[in-house]
């Protein structure tokens, strides 16, 4: 390990071994330092080897700095000139050095608390060969004896974290490099972290995080001008961390594009510990090239693959850097007029033992990444026996195929003569798996099948296991299915089989290899006249496991056979080794000839089967005599069933009819299939019938389980109530016309009848508007009126709707996490009565949404053009012409809707703010309030600010404010269509420190006037919202603001003339005033060293606001210094405010706009008595008092007129409000002219 000594020289000579040094009165004589006072600091850096911690600080600059901590004070030492070793001197340094105290040496300086970090995000400079100053890696000395020894007092330096060194070369790319990021290639497989701030035991270098103080990823933004086109050595400090899966590096470009690479795949731990000393490391990786991913992008592509696959060519044209076959965009394949099959191959299926018998298989890994196949026409017309036909025609070999969308203008069409397997996915999975794929395409069979010839048609035609075993995962098919006889008459393994998922699946005899149908749904309709046709798998032969399915659909059968078909929902038969487990059917199976039936399965044909958790809830309609049943037609074996439900109803076709026999608790055992002594495990204590698919039993006695509940405001949080009714049939009342009585599935229940098991009610409320708390008593009675019992319910009063905010982080998740993804509402985190909820326009009205709360951030996909999110306020009184405003901030992934409109319910009526809304440039009839960008994560994520201000012309009494962000056109972020079932699709509410949403009534005054102001910046800007507090400060004064703005973490003014939403923000035109928010250091960079990109950043964005609207004043925005990360790398407040304040000013000068002097507000409440922390608990952003404070400035700097008598507090406490106004009010009224304000 490299180390770096330092000497600390007295000014007078004394003895080893002295306990204290006399007064340091005279400089010590020799050694080059004859004019020093005090303490000299000489730190040398010897040269490094490749084995060393290389560039911890391999040469000292001019200027550098390091702190001395020395009897609880911190000492700054500065070095006067460049070199690999130089001297250190202060003008304030240690005047009495006591070598039985501790004294600890910091690079880079810090605090007296010895604060030490490594930053989250930093920007760095190349040079030709590598970083300049590359590492910038902290380092802590002590010193080596207790004494100075002839002079000098020698210091040892460590490294205190380990650094990465890396070659990038981005040079195949084609928009420059913008940054870095550094992050855990698989989260569940790291411990610790890559960023920290805290403090280090100089003695062991353990760390102790500060609060907040640790993070898991690195951002690495590079300078103006950086050429990354050729190799480029980085180097970098990081955390402690044990990463088995390695680091992912993501290189993010000017375009908007970023570019993945993992490292460290074997793993990577970042420290060595032995006894609890802690050791830094030095990790040197190769060069890592990053460059455009191969893929298919367009039809030509993907017919050149296929192309190549049936050949067997090389598929690296078509593979990403890990070998994948990808996807990159949709595909229209509406000009391809014959498909030939990816995999186009023949097999041979015989004695339970399959081969490949001419063709070659796919046998790679393709990812569809979430893209959309369509227009592709299949038509099956082979006439060659046993092909594999489809999408793919063979996978096989351990190939995979995923995350893959077919759309409703595909369709699969069979007119084969010869045997076939057929899958709109594949024909034949072999030893494969298929999984995340998602068809729309109709299924259609109508070609030729004589007897004793197996055909298969599905998602997949035919799925087989030989050794390792064949998976099917999370397919869900929407696409109708149809299939003609083709003349085949035969109902067994040499019939025609037709599935949702999957036709048949099997093993190779003597193996108990499986086939494993996992996670699937049907939702499509079977209408057949072949004698297997299920929603799942037409025939689960051996060793086919089907776990946690659904089955939708319908299925009508006309198999010309009379008497003949065997059609279950799920599957028409199983043999050995097959079991389904945890699988629903809540479809219909209707058989118009006759044919045998079963809700779940026709024919159980082995004593190993296993049925567990399966559930019927659908009608069995058949004519037949016998062989059908809600569960089952046939059981004549001692296969397990355990913890089932059967629970539909049986009858007759009866020409369509449907005479049902009514099954219920009582005769449920009589219908549920036929079967004989041996199937022992068919009783009713394994399978079950509840009205409420309860599988409790219920009390002897009549009751419910709870005597009272308790219901919170907003009407969300719904109990639920087990009543034991085993001897009567009840009725339920309530006494409250707000309560609501309903079955789980929300249906209003007034009656129940008798049942052995508990029934689940569940009492509801709507929304209490009233400021007092209200009781109701719902009543249960037994219908011959000698049994009763009641449910007190008492529902809380309603807060105050206005303001009502959102805040999504760890600390306000269980305010939400668990009502948004099981109620639907999130209410307001700051416990006011508003909340949010998602709703299905009428055109989607059937399908559910997906909710999930994702790193504290609410989400649902499957939203589509007429959902909305809306936002619900009930009030008593909002009177007539009130104004309330609105805002938020939205994010939709690459397949969400693009366009939103916010609208406002207002007598009845939705409203939208008209002057707002802006032009679809697809469509100019699409008009929306604001877009989403397609990126909600990562490093490249750009988020919607949303700011309206409403008028509602009427008034709200007794009732609720309703506010809604409604999808409009049918386009998704990435330029596609909408698809409701679509994944990469998630619209969301951005978490901390972003403010998810914020709506405040402002009253009914009108404005003196209106200006319209843009506003862009990073988190200096968004943290905790002061450009909503602005909007709010100002109207209260009497002055509406529009404003529009864009906020993205960490950026420069440079980064947002590249960034869309920036410049489509500057584009709209119009503004009086701009506010522009630099990256936090900049201007103290400036001011330091006047570099010419940050000016030119400044100048270039401001004229390009001047462009769209050339009245408006531009205005830099001095931001405030701070204490973390060394006081920015400046060393202390004093310095910092120094460098800022002339480099903020400067800035503006040259670039002729006016100054917000946010900084020295800060500086002057900082440095006051009033208590009042402006910062969070980072010490660098602003908190919600800082936010307030920045706001008041601003708005001071646009008006330039002390607050009126009943100024704004934005909810913070009054005192402080008026002190932070008083301040604000200091320091811009009557100084315009230090800030260049010309109004």
């Amino acid at each position: 390990m490299k180390q770096i000594f330092a000497w600390l020289f007295a000014a007078i000579f004394f003895a080893a071994g002295c306990a204290q040094s006399p007064d340091l009165a005279e400089p010590v004589r020799g050694g080059g330092y004859e004019n020093a006072d005090g303490l000299v600091i000489v730190a040398a850096c010897p040269p490094a080897t490749r084995t060393d911690i290389e560039e911890g600080k391999s040469t000292w600059e001019a200027g550098d700095r390091i702190t001395v901590v020395y009897d609880g004070a911190a000492y700054e030492y500065t070095a006067a000139e460049a070199g690999p070793t130089t001297a250190f001197t202060s003008e304030a340094g240690i005047a009495d050095y006591d070598a039985s105290k501790p004294l600890t040496a910091y690079y880079p300086a810090t605090t007296a608390e010895g604060v030490v970090a490594v930053e989250a995000e930093r920007t760095i400079a190349l040079d030709a060969e590598s970083q300049s100053n590359p590492a910038r890696a902290p380092l802590v000395g002590l010193p080596t004896s207790g004494n100075l020894a002839e002079g000098a007092l020698e210091v040892t330096f460590r490294n205190i974290f380990s650094v990465i060194e890396l070659r990038i070369d981005a040079g195949e790319l084609a928009s420059a490099a913008q940054s870095l990021t550094v992050e855990p290639a698989d989260e569940a497989a790291f411990e610790g972290f890559l960023s920290f701030e805290g403090t280090v035991d100089p003695e062991t270098l353990a760390l102790t995080p500060a609060e907040n103080g640790t993070g898991n990823s690195l951002v690495f933004n590079f300078a103006e001008g950086v050429d990354l086109t050729k190799p480029q050595t980085i180097k970098f400090p990081v955390g402690r961390f044990r990463s088995e899966a390695g680091l992912r590096l993501t290189l993010g470009t000017a375009d908007g594009k970023s570019y993945s690479k993992n490292i460290y795949k074997t793993g990577i731990t970042s420290y060595a510990e032995q006894g609890g000393v802690f050791r830094a490391k030095h990790m040197a990786k190769a060069l890592y090239a990053f460059a455009p991913q191969g893929g298919i992008s367009t039809a030509d592509d993907l017919i050149e693959f296929a192309a190549a696959v049936n050949a067997g060519e090389t598929l690296a044209p078509w593979q990403d850097d890990k070998g994948v076959v990808v996807l990159l965009d949709d595909i229209d394949l509406a000009e391809v007029t014959e498909w030939t099959p990816i995999g186009a191959a023949t097999s041979k299926l015989a004695s339970n033992a399959l081969s490949i018998t001419s063709g070659r298989p796919f046998t790679g890994y393709f990812d569809g990444q979430g893209h959309t196949i369509r227009n592709l026409k299949m038509v099956c017309k082979a006439a060659q026996a046993t092909s594999a036909w489809g999408f793919f025609g063979a996978v096989a070999n351990g190939a995979v195929v995923e995350n893959l969308i077919f759309d409703a203008s595909c369709s699969l069409e069979d007119k084969a003569t010869a045997g076939t397997d057929c899958g709109v996915v594949a024909g034949l999975v072999y030893e494969a798996t298929v999984r995340n794929v998602v068809n729309k395409a109709s299924i259609a069979f109508d070609g030729a099948a004589p007897d004793e010839t197996r055909m298969t048609i599905g998602m997949v035609g035919l799925a087989f296991a030989d050794k390792n075993g064949a998976r099917l995962e999370k397919l869900v098919n929407h696409g109708a299915l149809t299939a003609t006889s083709g003349g085949n008459t035969k109902n067994g393994a040499t019939g025609i089989h037709v599935g949702g998922i999957v036709g048949f699946s099997s093993n190779k005899s003597n193996t108990t290899a499986v086939v494993t149908i996992a996670e699937c749904a049907n939702y499509g309709d079977l209408d057949t006249q072949v004698a297997r046709a299920s929603g799942i798998v037409a025939a689960a032969n051996r060793y086919t496991e089907i776990e946690n399915c659904v089955n939708e659909g319908d299925n009508v059968n006309a198999f010309a056979t009379v008497n003949s078909a065997r059609i279950g929902n799920i599957t028409c038969i199983t043999a050995v080794g097959s079991k389904i487990t945890n699988t629903v059917n809540r479809g219909n199976v209707i058989c118009k000839t006759s044919g045998a039936a079963g809700g779940i399965i026709c024919l159980v044909n082995d004593d190993g089967n296993a049925f567990v958790g399966c559930e019927n809830y659908g009608l069995v309609i058949t004519d037949r005599a016998s062989y059908k049943g809600t569960l089952f037609g046939q059981c004549n074996k001692a296969a397990r069933f355990s913890d089932c439900i059967a629970q539909g109803d049986l009858g007759a076709y009866e020409d369509g009819s449907y005479a049902l026999v009514g099954v219920n608790y009582t005769n449920y055992m009589s219908y549920i299939g036929d079967h004989n002594a041996t199937a022992v495990h068919v009783n009713s204590q394994n399978i079950l019938y509840y009205p409420n698919g309860s599988q409790v039993p219920a009390e002897p006695e009549f009751g419910v389980n709870l005597s009272s509940v308790e219901l919170n405001a907003q009407g969300s949080n719904a109990a639920v109530v087990q009543l034991s009714s085993v001897d009567y049939d009840w009725t339920v009342s309530a006494d409250g016309d707000w309560v609501h009585v309903t079955d789980l599935s929300d249906a209003p229940v007034v009656s129940g009848v008798r049942d052995s098991g508990v029934q689940y009610i569940k009492i509801g409320a709507d929304a209490n508007t009233k400021t007092a708390p209200r009781s109701a008593v719902v009543t249960f009675a037994s219908t011959d009126g000698s049994k009763s019992a009641t449910v007190r319910v008492d529902q809380q009063a309603r807060g105050e709707a206005f303001p009502s905010k959102w805040v999504f982080q760890a600390s306000t998740l269980p305010l939400y996490g668990s009502s948004w993804t099981d109620d639907n509402v999130i209410p307001a985190t700051s416990g006011a009565a508003g909340f949010i909820s998602v709703v299905r326009g009428d055109a989607n009205a059937s399908a559910a949404f997906k909710r999930s709360v994702v790193t504290n951030r609410p989400a649902v996909s499957t939203m589509v053009e007429g959902d909305y999110w809306l936002y619900t306020f009930p009030v008593e009184n909002l009177a007539a012409r009130s104004v309330v405003d609105f805002n938020a901030t939205m994010a939709g992934e690459a397949n969400s809707p693009k366009y939103f409109i916010v609208e406002y319910l207002d007598g009845g009526v939705w409203k939208s703010v008209e002057a707002d809304l802006l032009t679809a440039p697809e469509n100019p009839a699409v008009r929306y309030t604001y877009k989403c960008s397609g990126t909600a994560t990562g490093s490249s994520y750009q988020h919607a600010t949303v700011m309206q201000t409403m008028r509602f012309e009427n008034a709200v009494t007794d009732g609720e404010v309703k506010i809604r962000c409604r999808a409009v056109g049918p386009y998704t972020c990435a330029g596609g269509t909408q698809n409701i079932t679509a994944t990469n699709a998630a619209s969301s509410i951005p978490p901390y420190g972003f403010t998810g949403s914020y709506v405040q009534n402002f009253g009914t005054a009108t404005p003196r006037d209106t200006k319209k102001v843009l506003c862009l910046g990073n988190s200096f800007s968004y943290y905790s919202n002061p450009a909503w507090m602005l909007k709010e400060i100002a109207w209260r004064e009497g002055h509406a603001l529009n404003i529009k703005a864009h906020f993205k973490g960490s950026q420069t003014l440079t980064q947002h003339l590249s960034l869309g939403f920036s410049t489509d923000v500057i584009e709209q035109g119009g503004y009086d005033f701009a506010f522009l928010q630099d990256q936090s250091q900049n201007p103290a960079n400036y001011g330091r060293d006047a570099t010419a990109s940050i000016l030119t950043g400044l100048t270039t964005l401001a004229d390009k606001v001047r462009a769209a609207s050339p009245s408006c004043k531009v205005i830099l925005e001095e931001t405030w210094t701070f204490s973390s990360a060394s006081y920015g790398g400046f060393t202390d407040f004093p310095t910092f405010e120094t460098y800022n304040d002339a480099g903020a000013k400067a800035m503006a000068k040259a670039a002729g706009t006016w100054v917000s002097p946010i900084g020295p507000a800060f500086r002057q409440v900082r440095e006051g008595g009033s208590g009042i922390n402006l910062y969070y608990s980072d010490s660098k952003h602003q908190s919600e008092y800082g936010a307030y404070l920045k706001a008041c400035v601003n708005y001071l700097v646009l008006f330039g007129e002390r607050f009126g008598a009943d100024p704004a507090d934005c909810g913070l406490n009054p005192d402080k409000a008026a002190y932070l106004r008083s301040v604000a009010e200091q320091i811009v009224l009557g100084n315009e002219g230090d800030y260049f304000i010309e109004r």
